[in-house]
């Protein structure tokens, strides 16, 4: 929209009423669908944020645990049987393998909802894209008119909406065959 506001700028100034009634009545709908889902985007994003947090640190668990287990094998090495040393660091191994675990746990909690979510948010775009793609016809005839380009707008709005239905059926056998795998 950015990149071509000086198009429908243009559009605006030259164009018929029902030339700017169309093609603002699209923009608005562009407008009011990118202000909706920016919102359910961002909720998505910072749910993902929070994932990527919590697998760094459940690698740092990790990493600790395989630290500890490193130190174990020098000492066992060195012939140390240290007791107090050794339940030390087998405390530390269990409490960093814990900590992973409740990591993992939280993690698999968030992608579960973020997946659901995720799904429903592209289910949400397409079906915007639809509702503003049956718009088009009426900006594109109007503009044609205003150019004095013959077009049959009966043959022209049956050919879009034909492809569109079929855009429709696809992604809806699509988000289909989604819904039965992820059941």
């Amino acid at each position: 929209m950015n990149d071509d506001s000086g198009t429908i700028a243009k559009v605006q100034i030259v164009g018929s009423a029902a030339t700017v009634k169309s093609v603002t009545t699209i923009m608005g709908l562009i407008g009011s669908a990118i202000m909706e889902l920016m919102l359910e985007r961002g909720e998505l994003k910072g749910r993902k944020n929070e994932i990527d947090i919590l697998n760094d640190l459940r690698s740092k668990s990790q990493s600790e645990t395989e630290r500890y287990i490193s130190i174990m094998k020098n000492l066992n090495l060195e012939g140390n049987k240290d007791p107090q040393l050794w339940e030390t660091l087998n405390q530390n191994i269990e409490f960093e393998t814990k900590q992973r675990d409740e990591y993992q746990g939280e993690i698999r909690k968030l992608w579960d909802v973020q997946n659901k979510e995720h799904f429903e948010f592209m289910r949400k775009c397409m079906d915007r894209f639809f509702k503003i793609s049956y718009q088009i016809p009426e900006a594109v005839i109007s503009v044609r008119d205003d150019l004095n380009l013959p077009i049959s707008r009966k043959e022209y709005i049956e050919i879009n909406n034909k492809n569109l239905e079929l855009g429709e059926q696809v992604f809806g056998e699509f988000f289909n065959k989604i819904s039965k795998e992820e059941a």
